[in-house]
C-alpha cells in the first residue's frame, strides 16, 4: 500500500519556486505517461486528483472517468463518468452542447493539466467565483474565458499554461 499525501495539503505547505517547478514537472509527465504509454484519458484532471508519495513521487489517482483513447465516445457517454464541471474547456462544452456528460479527450486532460498547474502556482482554486458550478458557469467556460494566466510569475510556466488554454479554445492575451 502507497503512503501519500493529499496534492492539495501537500501545495498549501507553500512551496518554493524550485519544488513548484519539479512538482510542475512530475504533473505533466504523469499525464504524458497516461497518453503516450497507457493510451489512457483520464478526463478528471484537477489537483484533488494528484497525491505526494512518501518518497517524492506526484501520482495520478482516481480514473472513475478515465477511458481508452481509442474507446468509442458513445461507450464512455452511456456511463456514469462524472468530472468536475470547473475543469472542462471551453471546446469540450461546445463539441457536445446542452450535455456534461461528454467524452473526454487528451485536450481536455491538458486544459485541466494547465488548470490545475495554475493552482499550484497561484495557491488560489481556479474560477472560485463559481463556488457551485451551474449554468453561470458553464457560460463562462462556453466564451472561452479562462483563469488569469498573468498571475503566474514563472515565464515559462505561464506560456505552458497558456498554450494549453488555448488548445481548449480559451481567448486571452497575455
Amino acid at each position: 500500500m502507497e503512503v501519500a499525501q493529499p496534492f492539495y495539503l501537500y501545495i498549501a505547505t507553500g512551496l518554493s519556486p524550485d519544488d513548484k517547478k519539479e512538482v510542475r514537472d512530475q504533473m505533466i509527465k504523469a499525464v504524458e505517461v497516461l497518453h503516450n504509454e497507457k493510451n489512457m484519458i483520464h478526463g478528471d484532471i484537477k489537483p484533488a486528483n494528484f497525491l505526494k508519495c512518501s518518497d517524492g513521487r506526484i501520482v495520478l489517482f482516481d480514473f472513475e472517468s478515465a477511458r481508452l483513447m481509442d474507446e468509442d465516445h458513445h461507450a464512455w457517454m452511456d456511463g456514469d463518468g462524472q468530472r468536475t464541471s470547473g475543469y472542462y474547456s471551453s471546446e469540450c462544452l461546445n463539441r457536445c452542447p446542452g450535455s456534461y456528460n461528454i467524452s473526454p479527450t487528451k485536450f481536455d486532460d491538458q486544459y485541466a493539466l494547465a488548470f490545475s498547474v495554475w493552482e499550484l502556482y497561484t495557491g488560489k482554486i481556479s474560477l472560485s467565483e463559481f463556488p457551485y458550478g451551474g449554468d453561470n458557469l458553464m457560460d463562462y467556460i462556453k466564451g472561452g474565458r479562462t483563469v488569469d494566466v498573468m498571475e503566474v510569475e514563472d515565464l515559462e510556466t505561464r506560456e505552458w499554461i497558456a498554450k494549453m488554454l488555448r488548445e481548449g479554445d480559451a481567448n486571452f492575451t497575455i
